[in-house]
């Protein structure tokens, strides 16, 4: 643990409000030149929950496995997904020079760490 690289993120004063649409979106994919319905890639993979929002408003939000959306989950690979994107991000706003840089290109503290 380095002190002065470690910050603790605080939770805000209030939960985000997330409205719901009218109507769950349709959406369909194209797979090996067969048209699938995101019900379809549900029932094929082991996913436990799948919520697409835009802005402050659900779309589209559906839970197996016999959990609902007043259950709490482990954000593991979400978190890994998240921070992908983020890093995409920083790249094509040129926060980020490379995906190819260490982390102690922007944090000297990190080098040899």
């Amino acid at each position: 643990m380095i002190g002065s690289t470690m910050r603790t993120v605080f939770r805000g004063a209030a939960a985000s409000i997330l409205k719901r649409a009218d109507a769950e979106i349709e959406m369909a994919y194209y797979y090996s030149g067969h048209q699938n319905s995101v019900e379809d890639y549900l029932s094929r993979n082991p996913v436990t929950g799948l919520l697409i929002a835009r802005d402050d408003t659900i779309l589209y939000e559906h839970y197996l496995y016999a959990r609902t959306d007043e259950q709490r989950l482990l954000s593991q690979s979400m978190a890994k997904r998240l921070t992908g994107l983020l890093v995409g991000i920083a790249v094509s706003e040129g926060a980020i020079r490379s995906i190819d840089d260490t982390a102690a290109t922007y944090v000297p503290e990190l080098a040899d760490t």
